[in-house]
């Protein structure tokens, strides 16, 4: 059975994935900069500034989220 800090992990890296994936996909496409700002005044514009503070909050919740202590059966 998947516990908590198993799906965190997951989501995690399938975020991070995608979020190294656009932007490299930018670079070579040449639009990267076209795309920034990705977060201003303390908010995130665009799908690039939502995947990426999704990212963090997702790496953040795999980090401080407590162990499995519990035997499954």
């Amino acid at each position: 059975m998947l516990n908590l800090k198993r799906i965190l992990l997951l989501l995690a890296g399938i975020s991070s994935i995608i979020l190294i994936a656009a932007i490299s996909l930018m670079v070579i496409n040449g639009n990267f900069w076209a795309s920034t700002p990705w977060i201003s005044h303390n908010q995130p514009h665009g799908m690039m500034g939502w995947l990426l503070v999704l990212t963090f909050i997702l790496w953040i919740a795999f980090f401080v989220a407590p162990k499995n202590t519990r035997k499954s059966d």
